[in-house]
């Protein structure tokens, strides 16, 4: 196959060497690990480097590397460190790989250098990173045959110092919508307002796989974010009927009835503000010995226990299922904010003025006081009494009493009282929550239905996409080459993205093929050389099997384990054979 881009020239691609599995001590010229191994084989067979070859305008004739390989190469690098995802010296990573096996176009090690790598950041920028994205991780599920039903949405901020060089920042008066995220100020979810930041919009499917990932402006809104993903996956959500899950910025009336309009199912949380406070209306009528104990979610021991009641409303011509949720996890957090709530209105108790000079004064600080003490549980009365005060000046006085001088003040006798039926609403909004969707039911649809207790158990699989950005925010060992100006770094974090994808595809596969083994056939590769878990996971895979290396021969197209008697041997050959990859053809 050759390559034509760009219209200068033409670069035909190496043939990779096919690699055969001998015992020869001999070959000893290359080193590698079966987890970069495992990393450069799923990201061929999805087509990712090819990607984008095909999509990035480069010259193969003044291109050192092609960018699907300098791509690939960084990817590999943030997929094998997770806690700290390294973009700095790549090269170094793979000194003793053999890079012509692994790459179509790297010759030696010292061609990932940082200029080289850079530039790939800035074509693949051009070529448009987020749509690539998605092409990719529609490719990975084509390729492993993974049908997504439900997609759990949601942002994080991520917080950044630092300045860009002042003639690579986009000018603010151009349109373009290609233009980079604006980096600004907005609503920290960091806890660090005094920082500028970008948004991460991120939308996985339940299997933990990331189905759209976007780089927003720092002060974008969920619900803005929550349009933009529901219009990129249009097509994806109506052709698979999947469930949009987000938290309760999704309630925005008018993009659920756009989503109602359209046939595109949701869940999310009520919001206090929506439908005319519905989230109060249905807390005041649910009855605790009414709801239903469900199966907790979970098998773990202390898994939270839930109890559900479901019921109908409509908002604004749409009927809604609403669904109230009592968890265990919050249990006692009703009689701490009624706590809070009696601290808050003694405050503001000590802190009235019972004494005024008229009684306009006195009814006027008071409203005040009442206005306030709405917000809390009580209420709050007055009871106004005037009396007459003498005063005398200094001095010594008068026998005739001329000099005492009288003046009418009013006084505020201020009675605090609990609401009780505040209180209850209180306890009820800290202690449950609320549940919307349009998700037909089993009786009304059978096939697309869904129980009240399967949307309890879907919501709570929210910490799916929360998961997501501990890697994503974790931070990057980032040359200062790469990041001067804001499309590399809306680039590179395309490429944390694709390896944070690799990363759960990898563990997908894993428990798809180990859910096929028997109990008593499980080995026994787990820790402390008990029989292996069935939720393993890319992380477990990486760390246990990096001391497992495989030396090669490139010349002679050979290669062999390090110790082919050791377990750690047989335990690699048995975790790539789970993601199809078979002994004799680790470089097939």
């Amino acid at each position: 196959m050759a390559y034509s881009k760009g219209g200068k020239g033409t670069r035909v691609r190496p043939v990779r060497k096919k690699m055969e599995l001998v015992s020869d001590p001999s070959c000893d010229k290359f080193m590698t690990s079966p987890p970069m191994i495992a990393a450069a084989n799923l990201l061929d067979r999805c087509g990712f480097s090819d990607m984008i070859n095909e999509r990035a305008d480069w010259d193969p004739v003044q291109c050192k590397i092609t960018p699907g390989d300098g791509a690939k190469a960084m990817v590999i690098g943030m997929f094998l460190n997770k806690d700290r995802p390294v973009v700095s010296g790549v090269a170094e990573i793979f000194r003793w790989a053999p890079v012509d096996v692994l790459f179509d176009s790297v010759s030696q090690h010292t061609d990932l250098g940082r200029n080289t790598l850079s530039r790939v950041l800035d074509k693949i920028y051009d070529a448009g990173p987020s749509s690539m994205f998605r092409s990719f991780a529609d490719n990975a599920r084509t390729m492993f045959d993974v049908i997504p039903r439900f997609i759990h949405s949601d942002t994080t901020t991520v917080s950044v110092e630092g300045a860009y060089l002042p003639d690579e920042v986009p000018d603010d008066d151009d349109d373009d919508d290609d233009d980079p995220v604006e980096i600004t100020y907005g609503y920290s979810k960091d806890k660090r307002p005094d920082l500028k930041q970008y948004t991460l919009g991120y939308a996985v499917d339940e299997n933990g796989l990331l189905m759209e990932a976007q780089i927003l402006d720092g002060n974008c809104s969920d619900i803005e974010w929550n349009r933009k993903c529901i219009d990129s996956m249009e097509d994806t959500m109506r052709s698979l009927g999947l469930v949009y899950v987000a938290d309760s910025k999704l309630a925005d009336i008018s993009l659920l009835k756009r989503m109602v309009s359209s046939g595109r199912l949701f869940l999310t949380r009520c919001p206090a503000n929506f439908g005319n406070c519905l989230e109060a209306s249905v807390l005041r009528e649910v009855k605790i010995e009414a709801m239903t104990e469900i199966e907790p979610a979970s098998t773990v021991k202390n898994a939270t226990k839930r109890k559900i009641w479901e019921t109908v409303r409509t908002v604004d011509r749409t009927d809604l299922r609403v669904i109230v949720v009592k968890s265990s996890s919050m249990d006692g957090k009703g009689d701490n904010a009624v706590l809070k709530d009696r601290e808050k209105a003694d405050e503001l108790m000590k802190k009235f003025v019972t004494e005024y000079n008229c009684e306009a004064d006195a009814k006027k600080f008071f409203g005040k006081l009442e206005k306030k003490i709405s917000k809390t549980i009580f209420d709050v009365t007055a009871e106004f009494s005037s009396r007459t005060v003498e005063e005398r000046p200094r001095g010594r006085p008068r026998q005739d009493g001329k000099d005492i001088m009288r003046r009418k003040t009013w006084d505020v006798n201020v009675t605090l009282t609990m609401n009780a039926e505040k209180a209850e609403l209180l306890r009820r909004t800290s202690e449950m929550y609320v549940l919307i969707s349009n998700v037909p039911s089993k009786d009304t649809d059978p096939e697309k239905g869904m129980s009240a207790e399967e949307l309890v158990h879907l919501y709570s699989g929210q910490w799916r996409v929360e998961g997501m950005f501990k890697t994503v925010k974790t931070p990057a060992l980032a040359d200062g080459l790469y990041l001067k100006t804001p499309q590399r770094a809306e680039a590179l974090l395309f490429l944390i993205n694709t390896a944070v994808l690799l990363r759960g595809l990898m563990q997908l596969l894993f428990r798809r093929e180990v859910a096929k083994i028997p109990d008593e056939e499980l080995p026994r590769y787990g820790h402390w050389n008990g029989k292996l878990q069935r939720n393993v996971t890319a992380e477990y895979f990486i760390q246990h099997n990096q001391g497992c290396p495989i030396v090669i021969n490139s010349s002679a197209g050979t290669y062999r384990f390090a110790d082919e008697a050791a377990k750690g041997t047989q335990m690699t050959i048995f975790f790539m054979g789970l993601l199809g990859i078979k002994a004799g053809e680790f470089f097939g």
